[in-house]
């Protein structure tokens, strides 16, 4: 490893709770009340944008619907609850019965948090056998009105943070949702209405078969979504978080331990939240659950770091669909044991690394700033410096006013060579603009300055 870290402590996540627990409570989480109301299965959680409100997908009692051994999700409906629990509110109302059988699913909220956008699938059972449709809508939470939103063959819809843009599956020849050996990954620019993305993915060219939920970067250059590299239900390692940019570059796999789901970039876009399947039942906890052998909980992936953390080690029982607060501080999520699932809430806190820092044996023949890299950057650079023998020194980060941004370094260091990495923020913790930037490092009298670009 080319840098060494001599004080870096991740406390990434610092949750109250006993003996080191993650979450606030000794039960994980808080639970949101649902007044009484029963559901028979919840998934999907998201939170608002304004914090007032959070939209699952749910059924109630309603029995299920087999068809080819395989139950169909047509029963399902949207709900929103307030984050301090009541009775939710059932936004779509889906028409079940005969051949005609409704089903909503995947909801996310509009930028102003005005609407809820979802997945509509509609199961028709015809003398050929089943037919499946597929459609993106969105309903208002006020006044119920539903407005279609992407028209045919178009499953899991999810919008950008400013709600410019939309990712979405094209399921054009696409029998049933179970049937999906080619694909499209399609970007619609909804202030224009056109088409700016489109990617297909096919077993012929890639090794993915099947696809996952999306989530935009708050850049909105690119989206994160899950792959199906291998069938899930015998390999503990089938899925991978990928990262595509929107410029049709490379695809990039991020997160590829365990089998990822359900990715969710922080507020602050240093944090992918995520569940974790297991399906083998070599994980330990498998046997709790409805599912035989298989097991689910939420971990966080350090975008800069690029560390994983498990949020609840030691929970023996389900704990999954994570979504991020508005402010990043909570996150609601899934618990499901033996008999019932609930949406529980947990707070969300960490504390900063120290900063990376290098040093070497050798002793440089004198005082410099080798420079940085990579240069020109995006998030973040290494700085190298040498210094020539022990003694007090600074390093500052100015913008092109002579304006101080972050001083990064301050105190005694040891003669040799140093490496410093600046993750592109204040001393405020605020992502600066992009621009150019100068680095000044100074021992005494002796003064050296370099410049840097920050591309965004």
């Amino acid at each position: 490893m080319k840098y060494s870290i001599l004080t870096m402590i991740l406390l990434a996540v610092i949750i109250s709770g006993l003996n080191g627990s993650v979450f606030a409570d000794t039960n994980y989480g808080t639970v949101v009340s649902l007044g009484g109301k029963t559901f028979k299965s919840i998934s999907a959680p998201d939170w608002s944008p304004d914090g007032k409100w959070i939209t699952f997908s749910a059924s109630t009692e309603k029995p299920e619907v087999v068809y080819d051994n395989e139950v169909l999700d047509s029963q399902r409906d949207i709900w929103i609850v307030s984050p301090q629990g009541g009775v939710p509110k059932n936004l779509t109302n889906a028409i079940y019965g005969g051949d005609y059988q409704e089903g909503f699913s995947w909801p996310n909220f509009s930028y102003d948090s005005s609407e809820v956008t979802y997945s509509k699938s509609l199961n028709l059972f015809e003398k050929d056998g089943l037919r499946q449709e597929f459609t993106i809508e969105s309903v208002n939470i006020e006044t119920g009105d539903r407005t279609v939103i992407v028209e045919k063959n178009s499953h899991l819809g999810f919008w950008s943070d400013d709600g410019q843009y939309l990712v979405y599956i094209d399921m054009t020849g696409i029998p049933t949702i179970d049937y999906q050996d080619e694909f499209s990954f399609k970007v619609l620019d909804y202030n224009r209405n056109n088409k700016v993305f489109d990617l297909t993915f096919s077993e012929d060219k890639w090794p993915q078969f099947d696809f996952g939920n999306s989530c935009f970067s708050h850049d909105n250059t690119s989206f994160l979504t899950t792959l199906f590299e291998k069938e899930w239900e015998k390999d503990n390692n089938a899925w991978a978080v990928y990262k595509i940019p929107l410029d049709g570059s490379e695809p990039q796999k991020l997160i590829s331990e365990g089998s990822p789901w359900y990715p969710r970039y922080s507020p602050d876009g240093k944090w992918i939240l995520y569940s974790n399947w297991y399906a083998d039942g070599s994980y330990p906890g498998t046997n709790n659950g409805p599912y035989p052998k298989q097991f689910a909980q939420l971990c966080v992936y350090s975008v800069e770091y690029e560390d994983i953390i498990v949020l609840l080690p030691d929970c023996p029982y389900w704990n999954f669909y994570g979504s991020w607060s508005p402010d990043g501080t909570q996150i609601c999520y899934l618990f499901m044991d033996d008999s019932h699932t609930e949406l529980r809430i947990l707070d969300f806190e960490y504390a900063e690394p120290e900063i990376q820092v290098n040093v070497e044996d050798e002793t440089p023949d004198g005082f410099a700033l080798t420079g940085n890299y990579p240069n020109p950057f995006n998030p973040t650079t290494t700085i190298e410096f040498s210094l020539p023998e022990t003694g007090f020194t600074d390093l500052v980060i100015f913008n092109m006013t002579g304006q101080k941004v972050r001083e990064l370094m301050s105190g005694t260091m040891s003669a040799g060579k140093h490496s410093v990495v600046w993750d592109g923020r204040d001393d405020s913790g605020i992502t600066v603009s992009a621009g150019m930037y100068l680095t000044r490092l100074r021992m005494g009298e002796n003064v050296q300055t370099g410049s840097m670009m920050l591309v965004k």
